[in-house]
């Protein structure tokens, strides 16, 4: 969030905007979460809220610059590691397998729900392994 800010002064709503939109389905932050955290980091002395036209609008402050210079800042890291978009893919292609499991699982043919659970088995192996690679 800090980082965010950083780039130009929001309000909450704003925030939380800008972070779905970059992040896609894969983060949707609530206001549950942002509202205690940009009243934390204004605590700090990391942010600045001002009210303007009626919305407390925050700005980063040399503190916050600093402690972003220190940390690094979290949004490169993040876009490194994944995409969005290959997290919303990847998101999507395990729905459709949970879909395509549960309707063997409704058919009732416990023969075929073997097979899927081996396959399961299987493929969670496999992904461990893909964890296992060194990079």
């Amino acid at each position: 969030m800090l980082a965010v800010i950083a780039e130009r002064s929001r309000h909450g709503y704003e925030l939380i905007k800008e972070l779905e939109s970059r992040f896609g389905s894969c983060w949707k932050p609530s206001p549950g979460s942002v509202y205690p955290n940009l009243q934390l980091l204004e605590e700090g002395g990391y942010l600045i809220g001002e009210h303007v036209d009626g919305k407390k609008v925050y700005s980063i402050t040399d503190s916050g610059r600093e402690l972003l210079a220190e940390r690094g800042n979290p949004l490169d890291s993040m876009e490194q590691r994944s995409k969005p978009q290959e997290w919303m893919d990847l998101g999507n292609a395990v729905a459709d397998l949970g879909a395509a499991v549960m309707q063997v699982a409704r058919s009732g043919d416990s023969e075929k729900m073997s097979r899927v659970k081996e396959m399961i088995n299987r493929t969670k192996r496999e992904i461990y392994g893909i964890l296992a690679e060194e990079e």
